[in-house]
């Protein structure tokens, strides 16, 4: 006689919540610039993406018009930027306070003067009134190093950095020339010719986090990854970048809500801005070294709201066990399960639950799934307890020396007899989502997916998907080009019924 496996489980932990202070005040300096001194560096977008910014401040993120400062062409000097920021965003905020710093222009490098850079050079922003230093390098610039020091100040509130311009200058300067539109220095004779850049240095260099350190309480986008040269849109009227453009149609017009719950979420929108982005670069020749978005932001944050709604789940997650945790709401869960592992469904995966989406208690329910691609195979349950169970692969198909990988074209079915039980559905009565992730290219979730073996409720379960999007998320740079990395995901809801 086989054994009974329920589908739903004990009471799953779930990070704690911080809460957002009611009084809290907002802040943001917008810094955009077209117009350099010299002709051969002027740029066509930056300042339509910054008064599109300032509309989605006002009109989408709650901002007033007295809390917006703008420093837009010849007002943005180093010395311009500087100021505004240490006296209307660190002097004129306070912990618990918003704070939102946005730049659209020119990046680039210039040679690491403190070694905490392993291709020895220091990413920059070009300001208004740069130009060549008379040692073939860029005076007025302001380096990766200085940007970190600012945000170092800045305690205790929540920052959002958003950085529309390259920053692999140099590196992408020696390795693919001229490119129309892109926010990265043209070489002119006073800044010295371009060197060959050697395999080291770019392998050095694509494997760099994004412009800024990752911290609590900071989200720091960047348009690209290092190595990529950010683009402006010619053809769009009027002319912007690729990027602006895209995060700010993913927030006002919520192209980015993946599971069509009405919140854009941190999760959501990177994925949105990631898809966007590697969709336009592919239609263009001259996009050489791809387009990949970066969001720099602990794991816990990617379920923020980033659209002025009620974020999908829990924030700030910060999972202690000595602590009593509140229980969470299945909806939130399942929300947060949509919402943070959105993706596209690129490798053809279906997911069924057999013999049909509807079961009874004591029902006994397999789940089937299929791949138009090889790949790792996860397969999640977000109940209607509010917990969070890995299905597959688990300890069974482990102790079978199954490898966890689903092969074109034949099917997974969970559990199979080999298994020796069945899953029967069980209190409570309710809806359920089911999360089936194919991992194409070779993302490592080891640490998280061998831990979660035992076919049981998965403590802190939000947390936990929050890791898993991180890990996916990061660019994948061990091809010729750096890209998202590949994976399909697909999700199928099931009721259970007395």
């Amino acid at each position: 006689m086989k054994a009974s496996l329920a589908l739903a489980f004990g009471v799953a932990v779930l990070a704690a919540v911080t809460a957002t202070p009611a009084a809290a005040e907002k802040r943001a300096l917008i810094v955009s610039i077209n117009e350099y001194g010299r002709p051969q560096w002027k740029l066509r977008g930056a300042v339509a993406d910054g008064l599109n910014i300032d509309r989605l401040l006002r009109e989408n993120l709650g901002y007033r018009p007295d809390q917006i400062r703008q420093l837009f062409d010849r007002a943005a000097t180093r010395a311009g930027i500087l100021a505004a920021f240490r006296e209307w965003l660190i002097q004129g905020t306070q912990p618990g306070d918003d704070v939102f710093f946005y730049f659209s222009g020119h990046g680039f490098q210039q040679p690491d003067t403190d070694g905490d850079e392993e291709d020895k050079l220091d990413e920059t922003l070009v300001a208004a009134d740069a130009g060549p230093d008379g040692r073939g390098g860029v005076a007025n610039m302001i380096t990766d190093d200085e940007m970190d020091q600012l945000l170092g100040e800045i305690k205790d509130r929540r920052v959002t950095m958003v950085i529309d311009s390259c920053h692999s200058g140099t590196i992408s300067r020696g390795s693919f020339g001229a490119v129309e539109g892109a926010r990265s220095l043209p070489w002119i004779p006073e800044i010295g010719t371009p060197e060959p850049v050697t395999t080291r240095a770019i392998s050095l260099h694509r494997g760099e986090v994004g412009f800024v350190a990752q911290k609590p309480g900071r989200m720091v986008w960047t348009a690209v990854a290092p190595y990529q040269q950010a683009l402006e849109e010619l053809d769009h009227e009027p002319v912007s970048g690729v990027f602006t453009n895209r995060f700010i149609n993913g927030v006002r017009e919520k192209r980015a809500d993946a599971n069509r719950d009405g919140v854009v979420s941190a999760s959501e929108l990177f994925a949105y801005v990631q898809k966007e982005s590697d969709a336009y670069c592919r239609a263009r020749p001259a996009c050489k070294a791809g387009l990949t978005p970066m969001l720099e932001t602990p794991a816990g944050e990617l379920t923020t709201a980033v659209d002025g709604s009620q974020p999908p789940g829990p924030q700030n997650v910060a999972y202690t066990p000595q602590q009593p945790q509140p229980q969470p709401q299945p909806q939130q869960v399942q929300n947060a399960a949509t919402a943070l592992l959105a993706g596209d469904n690129q490798g053809g995966v279906t997911l069924e639950v057999l013999p049909g989406p509807t079961a009874r208690i004591g029902q006994a329910v397999r789940f089937r799934v299929t791949s138009r691609t090889e790949g790792a195979l996860i397969l999640l349950d977000a109940n209607a307890a509010g917990e969070l169970v890995q299905i597959y692969p688990n300890e069974y198909s482990q102790a079978q020396n199954r490898n966890g990988r689903i092969q074109p074209g034949r099917p997974i079915t969970i559990p199979d007899p080999t298994y020796g039980f069945e899953f029967t559905a069980s209190d409570p009565a309710g809806q359920g989502t089911l999360i089936a992730l194919v991992l194409q290219d070779p993302v490592d979730l080891s640490a998280l997916v061998n831990r979660t073996r035992d076919l049981t409720p998965i403590p802190a379960p939000v947390d936990h998907m929050a890791r898993l999007a991180e890990l996916l998320r990061k660019p994948w740079t061990d091809g010729a080009t750096t890209r998202a990395a590949r994976w399909s995901m697909i999700s199928a809801t099931y009721s259970i019924t007395r």
